[in-house]
Formats: C-alpha cells, structure tokens, sequence
C-alpha cells in the first residue's frame, strides 16, 4: 500500500522517457519532417499510453489491498469476551454472530500481560507493551518515580505515559475525522492532537448510551462525521471478574452487550448506512476462573520487607530494596508451586516483554487460575470468580474478532492473529498512511476481498 517508492524515487514518467525521445532525434535528422511528426506522433500517444498505465498502477498501490471504494469505519471493543464465548454463548450473542457470519470471525492472541489497559493499547497502537509504555494497569515509571494506576483519571489524561500513535491520531494526521467513545489512552493529547471527538470514561453509562453517542456522531453533517469511530462495552468483563466465565451472569451480560451491538446495527439502517461501513468488534482478553483453592503466598518464600510489590496477580511485579539480592529472591521464589519467576533480562521471548524501564526487575508469573498474594493481605474475595493477565498464548485468554462489511470477505473462518495487527487493518481500510508499528497488513490481508 503505502511505500517509501511509491514516486518512482522522485523521478517524473517524462524524466525517464524524454532522453530516449532526444536520442532518436539525433538518429534520425535525415528523416522527413513528415516522418519526424509521424513519429513524435507515434511516441507520444505510446508515452500517454505508458503514463496511464503506470499512473494506474501507483494509485492501485497506494489504495488498501481490499481494491474498493473507501468507506467509513466503526471498531467496537467487548472488554473481557473469550473467544469461546462465540460458541458457548451463541443464542445469546444473534447480532455478533450475524457479524461473522456475514463477514469473518478470529481468534486473536493478546499482548503479554493479557490485561485491559496493554492490550486495549497494542490494539490502538499496533505496538508492544515493550513499545508504547503501558506494560500492565497498574506499572511504576522510575524516571517519574510516580506509579500508574487505570482508576487515576488523572493520568487517563497524561501525554507522559502514553507512546506510540493510536488509531485516531493516525486518521486526524491523513485528514480523517476521527470519533472515540471510552477507549484507553483517548483522553490524552498526543503531541497537539486528539480525536476529533471524544469523551471521558464514565463506567456507570449504560451501554445503549454509549451507542447512541456513537449514532449521534454518525448523524452529522457528511463532512463532520467520523470516518474512524470506536468505542467500549465492559460489562462481560465486570461479570466475568465477579462469578467467572461459565456463569449465568456472563450470559446475561452478553445478551446486554450483543442487544446494544443490535441497536447500533438498526440505528445504522435507519440512516442508510448499514450496508455503507465496516464494522469489526475485537476484545482484549479472555477469562479463566479462580479460586481460594488456589493460591500461592509468596511471604512464605522471601522476606517482603526485601521487596516492594508494585503489582500482584496474576503477574507478579516485584523490585528489590537490594537489587543485589534479585538472585537469591528469585531462587526462592522459584521454590514456590503453581508460579515461575524471571529476572527482566530471562523472560521468556515469546512474551516481548523486556525493553521498557518500566517492567521490574523480577516478574512472577502464576499458572492458569492461580492467584498469587501474601499471608497477610489475602482476602477470600481476591480469589473468586474471573481472572485474566496470564500467559497469552492459552487459550483461555484468547480474545476475538469479528467483522462484516464490503470489504471484507463472507463466512471467513480465520486462523488466529496478533492483536498488533488490528491497527494495520484499520489502516489498510481507510487508506491510512501507517505509523511505525509492530503489525504488518501481511497479516491481515486473508480477511480481505481480493
């Protein structure tokens, strides 16, 4: 799509061609002038032919791989939906599964730690934690000396913690009105820019609130409305926390969320522009249930006067009063069942997750449906229901993605892919110049008609 070569390497069609064109004319002096207006006759409706074709081809390059009109995109996340949801939920998801149906349906691994406010931002991003700086929701900055916290709406609104360029920066900066409803890190500026519109989180807003915003924006003026447009449901994610996946209140808060996922689709017939958008709904992470079964006291293990716990379960963030004491710390802890723990410099590659300032010097992580604590904070409710935050490779953490319109093909079943990748989709279907990311379009290409 976009390159750096898109304009021949700064060189004009006529550059190339009118030396040729000088050199026949030395050639051929002795020709008639009848034959040398023949022939410049000739060459320049070969060139117009040439230019045109070669003008073809550098717009087909610089269009997005779906090879059709550009049309206005909507990105929905359901915080906290499992990918297995689709189905162990299916009657009560008709309007999802109408999506994918009618379009495609994936499954997509999230970031490592698989938490809300990393993966929410490697989808806006395209980035790693490593990359764009939010390497869990709650994470201390040494630089700042100051710890982020995702309740602090004060820092919601913070330039300082947020790197990388998200979505709705990338369409403000190719010319593109871009609207976000609740999604972290839209409330920051990004050096002077900002969505064309957007609004502060308030979780108390229902979610038939949260579309009719969205509907609302939509129903501008043609040359006001968004061509980019997210926003946010978390009410699966508040009840799997609460009773865990296999409940009945998951089910009935799918229901909910799908039921206003089936508002927005009859607000966007009503407007006539159903059938003109394409809509993808992803989430960020799935869920795994716990239990106070399951849990390992690290204070039985090290002395925690020898550490300060910036971050607990299931991703233990640990920084030593001593750092020459992380060795020892960590063969202890690595006594412990049910958890593994690293130094940051032996984390597993596969997780990506080492080159920030802001990852601690030693990470615990527990194994699927463990909760890790301390003797003497553990409450009894810390370990009930829902968790997630563990290793994003199983697939009780795999997140989803769904999406139908005219760009994309029908009843595609894909194979699973990276959430960095979202952003190039996003870019591809809006003909956006990219910003530097960790996603390819490569690899998002196959959801595409060709």
């Amino acid at each position: 799509m976009w390159s750096d070569n898109d304009s021949n390497d700064g060189i004009s069609l006529q550059d190339q061609l009118l030396p040729v064109h000088r050199q026949e004319q030395k050639e051929e002096r002795k020709i008639s002038t009848k034959m040398i207006l023949s022939l410049a006759g000739l060459l320049f409706l070969v060139a117009l032919i040439i230019l045109g074709l070669v003008f073809w081809s550098l717009k087909r390059a610089d269009l997005p791989s779906i090879n059709m009109q550009v049309l206005p995109v909507i990105i929905l996340s359901i915080d906290g939906f499992r990918y297995s949801y689709l189905t162990e939920y299916a009657s009560q998801a008709p309007n999802l599964l109408s999506i994918a149906n009618s379009g495609f349906m994936a499954p997509l691994q999230p970031v490592f730690p698989s938490k809300t406010f990393p993966n929410h931002f490697s989808i806006a991003t395209g980035l790693y934690p490593e990359s764009h700086g939010i390497v869990s929701n709650t994470f201390y900055d040494p630089q700042f000396n100051e710890t982020f916290a995702v309740r602090n709406a004060q820092q919601q609104t913070q330039s300082k913690w947020w790197g990388g360029e998200p979505f709705w920066i990338t369409a403000r900066k190719n010319n593109l009105n871009s609207a976000v409803h609740f999604w972290p890190g839209s409330e920051a500026a990004y050096g002077n820019l900002r969505p064309t519109y957007w609004s502060t989180y308030n979780q108390s807003s229902p979610n038939n609130d949260r579309v009719d915003q969205v509907l609302a924006w939509l129903s501008l003026p043609k040359e006001s409305r968004p061509w980019l447009t997210a926003f946010y449901f978390d009410n699966v994610d508040t009840a799997g926390h609460q009773t865990g996946p296999d409940s009945t209140s998951v089910a009935e808060q799918i229901k909910k969320a799908d039921d206003a996922f089936g508002r927005l689709l009859d607000g966007l017939k009503e407007r006539g522009l159903r059938d003109q958008m394409n809509i993808i709904v992803v989430s960020d992470h799935g869920m795994t249930g716990i239990s106070p079964q399951r849990v390992v006291m690290i204070d039985r293990y090290i002395d925690m006067a020898q550490v300060r716990v910036v971050d607990w379960s299931p991703v233990c963030a640990i920084i030593p009063t001593d750092e020459t004491k992380t060795d020892e710390l960590i063969a202890n802890l690595s006594k412990a069942p049910h958890v593994r723990a690293y130094r940051k410099d032996q984390i597993p590659a596969p997780y990506l997750y080492e080159n920030n300032r802001r990852i601690t010097p030693i990470i615990i992580v527990a194994d699927e449906g463990w909760t890790i604590s301390s003797s003497q904070s553990f409450q009894p409710s810390y370990a009930t229901g829902g968790a997630h935050g563990y290793d994003n490779r199983l697939p009780s953490m795999t997140a989803m993605m769904i999406g139908s319109g005219p760009a994309f093909k029908s009843g595609y079943n894909s194979s699973v892919i990276e959430n960095v990748h979202v952003y190039s989709l996003l870019t591809a279907l809006l003909d956006m110049k990219p910003a530097m990311t960790n996603g390819t379009e490569a690899a998002i290409d196959h959801l595409l008609l060709d």
